[in-house]
């Protein structure tokens, strides 16, 4: 697998990309200490942050783990569009594991869904102006 998507599916497949939040259907999990770090990325609940979307299309490391503060569940379409692998995996509560193999097609319906997105900014950090 290339990437996965969730902390039941990364904990259970192999994968070279693992995007995590220590969050299983909401509940938080004991964070585990990831072997050669992770990269720390914020993406607020039902978005997707500019800033985990430039680490996870643009960032070219084999075997990384990103970190969600915030929420992870659809930054399966950054690693699509990044061209981050070919094979997809992600949780859907009470089915199961959901796979895709990417193509060409996966790309096009990815930057659709993209497009339907809203720009909102948001302040990360905790000062007031």
């Amino acid at each position: 697998m290339d990437v996965a998507v969730g902390d039941v599916v990364a904990d259970t497949l192999v994968s070279r990309i693992r995007i995590i939040d220590y969050k299983t259907r909401r509940a938080r999990r004991a964070a585990v200490e990831e072997p050669g770090g992770a990269f720390i990325v914020y993406n607020p609940p039902g978005a997707i942050s500019l800033n985990a979307r430039s680490l996870i299309e643009k960032q070219s490391l084999e075997n990384a783990v990103y970190v969600v503060r915030g929420e992870e569940d659809l930054l399966l379409i950054p690693a699509i569009l990044g061209g981050r692998g070919r094979s997809y995996a992600y949780g859907q509560p009470r089915v199961g594991v959901v796979v895709s193999v990417g193509s060409v097609n996966t790309m096009v319906s990815s930057r659709s869904v993209l497009k339907t997105f809203k720009p909102r900014i948001l302040r990360i950090s905790g000062k007031k102006d």
